[in-house]
């Protein structure tokens, strides 16, 4: 999917599923890029503490207090939801869309 907005495929990090024989399997390949994940993945892969991640939900929790600052981003229609009220507590910025 990156490819259609011209982004390197190699630059994301994202759920990967082994190949066999040339197609997908049902095997995901570990960190698996949810919650806790999140910072392995980024751990594994780039190698030091972000400057800024950018979530929108809960699922990206882990990855949002692992870095120096938070953004959540959200759709106007959904204000209320749990990452919402939990960056208000926090004092992280909400950019809604």
């Amino acid at each position: 999917a990156m490819e259609r907005i011209g982004m390197d495929p190699a630059r994301v990090l994202a759920i990967h599923l082994e190949v066999d024989g040339g197609l997908l399997s049902d095997r995901v390949v570990s960190p698996v890029t949810c919650r806790q994940g999140k910072v392995e993945a980024i751990d594994q892969h780039i190698g030091c503490r972000p400057t800024l991640a950018v979530g929108d939900s809960m699922g990206d929790l882990e990855m949002l207090e692992y870095a120096t600052q938070a953004l959540i981003v959200g759709r106007t229609d959904q204000a209320g939801t749990e990452i919402s009220a939990l960056a208000d507590a926090r004092g992280w910025p909400i950019h809604r869309f």
